[in-house]
């Protein structure tokens, strides 16, 4: 599972999945099918996190998380903490999770756009997602997690 800029993962010859304006998400194998009640717990292991402010983006620090997949209520939840440097940036996202492995944040429930799909070993998800900040600033990038 690769989060990258849409240009690299296409010269990669990877399938994108899920994008942002920014980047997007290529999976070697995606689920089938997971199963009807399939429920499972991940922590954040990687990815990459940018502030982006006047066309410009700086790095940002993927601090922690957790996500949390419930097929039985077809919902999903993800907490992570990202660090600008000088603030953490707490991300909350909570919405749909369907069969074929795909996560949907809910606005009503979420303070971040977060897109995410489980790959086909049912052991590693990859999303990706925006947050408005302060001033115009805006948070995004990718993230990988496991269990």
């Amino acid at each position: 599972m690769n989060g990258l800029p849409v240009t690299a993962l296409l010269a990669d010859g990877k399938s994108i999945h899920i994008a942002t304006s920014i980047f997007g998400l290529g999976l070697t194998k995606k689920v089938d099918r997971l199963p009807d009640r399939w429920k499972a717990n991940f922590s954040l292991t990687g990815g990459a996190a940018y502030i982006q402010a006047n066309g410009q983006y700086t790095a940002a620090d993927l601090i922690s998380g957790t996500l949390g997949i419930d097929l039985g209520s077809s919902s999903f939840t993800a907490n992570a903490i990202v660090n600008d440097g000088t603030i953490a940036h707490h991300l909350q996202a909570a919405g749909t999770a369907d069969w074929r492995g795909y996560l949907v944040a809910d606005p009503t429930k979420s303070n971040t756009s977060f897109t995410g799909i489980v790959h086909a070993n049912q052991n590693t998800v990859g999303s990706i997602f925006e947050k408005p900040i302060d001033d115009g600033r805006q948070l995004t990038g990718t993230m990988v997690w496991n269990r």
